[in-house]
């Protein structure tokens, strides 16, 4: 199999040290398995549980029994041979969001998912920025991804969550509240803001 180079977060510095003053170090190392696992995706490359154990400084079989946590837990794990099996599933920033629409407030959230406050929020705002972005009219998701700073692939996923819940009843106001504060401005807007009429 062909290798290539990625880069992926390790450390991901006050969110880290968040979840691991209140779920403890095993939920630390899951919520990290779950970053680099996406973040490797979206490079298209997959991780295998040997190079999670190397990054993380843990042994094989601890890794394995992560991934088996999270799976269990309904998170999609995509390592190398998972990954060739079934194929790519929902990332846990897509959940994540769809659990919000779904109700849960954001303390439930960050106790059922075991995310920070603040991945929490980055995550909202990002699906937020995303559904601005196709009220303005865009539709192409790369363009979408660009512009909100997201991978394509993410993109897509926040495009399918809005489609799916945009006409559920009790959502319209969540939704309402995210795009509200995490608009999008598009070439045009910004244009006109640096020439002086956008005032």
């Amino acid at each position: 199999m062909r290798k290539v180079e990625v880069v992926v977060t390790v450390e991901g510095g006050q969110e880290d040290l968040e979840v691991l003053h209140r779920y403890g170090p095993g939920w630390l190392r899951c919520i990290r398995i779950l970053r680099m696992t996406e973040e490797a995706i979206e490079q298209r490359a997959l991780l295998t549980q040997e190079d999670l154990s190397r990054l993380l400084g843990g042994d094989v079989r601890t890794i394995r029994r992560d991934i088996r946590r999270l799976r269990e837990g309904g998170y999609a794990v995509n390592t190398r041979g998972y990954y060739r099996d079934i194929g790519k599933g929902v990332s846990h920033k897509a959940r994540i969001v769809g659990l919000y629409l779904e109700g849960l407030t954001y303390e439930e959230l960050m106790r059922r998912t075991r995310h920070s406050l603040g991945s929490v929020n980055r995550y909202l705002a990002s699906f937020g920025r995303v559904v601005s972005a196709m009220l303005k009219g865009i539709k192409d998701q790369g363009e979408i991804a660009y512009l909100v700073g997201v991978s394509s692939k993410l993109a897509g996923e926040y495009m399918a969550l809005y489609e799916r819940y945009k006409d559920c009843s009790g959502v319209s106001e969540e939704l309402g509240h995210l795009v509200r504060f995490n608009q999008v401005p598009l070439f045009e807007e910004q244009d006109a803001r640096e020439k002086g009429g956008g005032r």
